[in-house]
């Protein structure tokens, strides 16, 4: 064996000679040369790199929009970097990576930092820089901490309409600069939305994820239709049941869309926490209202046996504690928020010295509001209640003319009722799936048009529109045996589809109907 390895051993020694010979002939250069031109190569790519991002960042400074693209598809968008902005009537500075610029004085040489991730309400929209949270908690930190205490610095790392995937990339993109020693992860309802991207001009728009299993499916609570259609039918004197509209079943975990969206996003907060512990650093949820996805992930995080702490804060937010045109929370919940994060990190021994002297006060309406958090047994209780409440509220028929059953569709459906690439919902149990389609006329050259039905991501069958003058097409379709007597997810699949002015269509949706 020992002789069999030496002459292996004196082979490759020969042979890594010779090459180096017949190199050293033919090109005038030896290994280690071309090694060192190697290293050489990549530095001057990365400064060719460098150079090409000042440019460009340069350029996106002067589209009328504030966002642009960002290098990592996973974060699709990002404020403009060092640039003044326009963002709901507010006047933003940002810095070198588009973030909120913090109000503070220039940190020291050892700052602590307090780093709050999140989309709006993070960001603190409709505030002033001031009034934020991530200001306010260094501002009473420094203020009931000895003066020779470490200096704390918070930050903020949020930008409107970001959701879980965008906001914990972006983290872990920029992190050795962020350099966090607490991340508090401002979660809220609808994180679990797909992704939005930058345009040409800075604005924001819809995009396909690429962090979805299925790209094309834009995932999402169908808010513009839904608000449309309700001022349709008041417009037209028609009686409304909002009790007939189905569950707003994208948080509900009853398809395999909303199971997988619920489920990544307690496995990348999981791998965050794991990673922050790895530099040192504590990581936490603070969810400022106990909101169905809130609690929906933290289900999956103790199923998962993951160690994600949460601070809450309030139960629900009232209306008289938001801006009043919006849903966002105003300066003075921001502040009541604030005191109890900041009393939690002190509490909690998360942020280096003692406290000298008494937090302030929350406003008085404010007072005996704060809320707790479930603990690990009463959340997966909770889950699975409000789960089976979904499950029992499922409208057999979804209907865009009457929009019964309107809240179970959460994937593909525009303004108008039209659908582009995928439209995707959620039935109760049943023998037989209904879909009835019409087409769409303002583009006759779709026509004729093959659909395909899908049926927990397995085809069932396939709808066809002959032309754009036909009337409504309905078809029957066997359910799968193995969709038993549970919920099951319908997505119709267009290959054929358009942009239509600002709209991606292929076809009318008019109902879904699960049949017993």
């Amino acid at each position: 064996m020992l002789r069999r390895l030496s002459i292996l051993l004196a082979c490759t020694l020969f042979l890594g000679l010779a090459a180096e010979g017949v190199l050293s002939l033919l090109l005038q250069r030896s290994f280690g040369e071309l090694w060192k031109e190697r290293d050489d190569s990549l530095e001057e790519l990365i400064a060719e790199r460098l150079s090409l991002e000042a440019a460009l960042t340069e350029r996106a400074a002067k589209t009328p929009g504030p966002y642009r693209v960002h290098e990592d598809p996973y974060v699709g968008y990002a404020f403009k970097q060092d640039a003044e902005i326009e963002y709901a009537e507010k006047r933003i500075r940002t810095d070198a990576l588009g973030l909120r610029v913090r109000p503070g004085p220039p940190p020291g040489p050892d700052p602590f930092r307090i780093l709050f991730l999140g989309d709006s309400v993070a960001f603190g929209h409709g505030l002033d820089d001031g009034e934020v949270i991530a200001a306010q908690v260094e501002s009473l930190l420094r203020e009931v901490r000895a003066a020779d205490a470490r200096e704390v610095v918070s930050s903020t790392v949020a930008v409107p309409s970001w959701n879980y995937r965008n906001i914990v990339r972006f983290l872990l993109d920029h992190i050795d600069l962020l350099d966090p020693d607490v991340v508090l992860y401002m979660d809220i309802d609808n994180d679990l939305d797909d992704s939005y991207a930058a345009d040409e001009i800075g604005q924001r728009r819809l995009m396909e994820d690429p962090g979805s299993p299925d790209p094309l499916l834009n995932f999402r609570t169908n808010r513009a239709f839904f608000n449309h259609a309700v001022f349709r039918l008041r417009e037209e004197g028609r009686a409304l049941d909002p009790d007939s509209f189905g569950p707003l079943s994208h948080q509900a975990g009853l398809s395999f869309s909303s199971t997988w969206r619920l489920d990544d996003m307690a496995r990348a907060l999981e791998d965050l926490a794991l990673r922050l512990a790895a530099r040192g650093a504590r990581f936490a949820l603070l969810p400022y209202v106990q909101h169905p996805t809130h609690r929906q992930v933290r289900a999956r995080l103790v199923r998962l046996g993951a160690e994600v702490p949460s601070i809450p804060l309030l139960e629900e937010i009232r209306d008289e504690d938001t801006l009043g045109t919006d849903p966002h929370p105003n300066a003075v919940a921001e502040r009541a928020f604030a005191i109890w994060t900041a009393a939690t990190l002190l509490e909690r021994g998360w942020v280096p010295g003692q406290a000298i002297r008494e937090l302030p006060q929350v406003a008085s309406s404010f007072a005996g509001r704060r809320t707790r958090e479930l603990s690990d047994e009463e959340v997966a209780e909770w889950s699975e209640r409000f789960e089976a409440e979904a499950r029992a509220k499922l409208e057999r028929t979804v209907s865009g003319d009457s929009l019964q059953g309107m809240l179970q569709i959460y994937g593909g459906l525009n303004v108008d009722g039209s659908f582009g690439p995928r439209l995707a919902a959620v039935l109760p149990s049943g023998r037989a799936l209904r879909v009835t389609l019409g087409p769409f006329g303002e583009r006759p050259d779709l026509y004729p048009l093959e659909i395909e039905v899908e049926v927990d991501r397995k085809e069932v069958g396939t709808l066809a529109i002959p032309g754009a003058d036909a009337g409504p097409i309905t078809q029957e379709y066997a359910l799968p045996p193995e969709c038993g007597d549970r919920p099951y997810e319908v997505v119709l699949k267009s290959e054929r589809w358009c942009v239509y002015k600002v709209l991606v269509v292929a076809a009318r949706f008019v109902s879904f109907e699960s049949i017993e």
